[in-house]
């Protein structure tokens, strides 16, 4: 019986580590927001203290937060740069990825903040 319950606490447990790992791949490749706005309540849910998965998940969050942010705060000094003109003259092309990637930094940072 120790031993039925503790496979199914190890496949719990990479189930688990799964899931979190694919919802941060979700979170970086997506830009619909009710994808994103899904993503950040599950893992809402997931970190409910006192709960025996709530240290991992509250990590897999934290970390998933903090790329987000390191990621907005780069699209901010490249969007500046590029305002500023300390860059080389940029095509249209350039420019529109560059608002594009800043918009879709903050739109992340904004859904994972609330």
């Amino acid at each position: 019986m120790k031993s039925t319950l503790l496979n199914l606490c190890v496949l719990c447990s990479q189930n688990l580590d799964q899931l979190l790992k694919k919802m941060q791949k979700i979170v970086e490749r997506t830009t619909d927001n009710d994808v994103l706005e899904t993503c950040a309540k599950t893992l809402e849910i997931l970190c409910t203290e006192g709960t025996a998965i709530f240290t991992r998940c509250d990590v897999a969050r934290s970390t998933l937060i903090d790329t987000i942010v390191n990621r907005y705060k780069e699209a901010m000094d490249d969007w500046h740069s590029l305002v500023e003109g300390v860059s080389i003259i940029q095509s249209i092309d350039s420019r529109t990825r560059r608002q594009c990637c800043l918009s879709i930094s903050f739109k992340r940072a904004d859904i994972f903040s609330g």
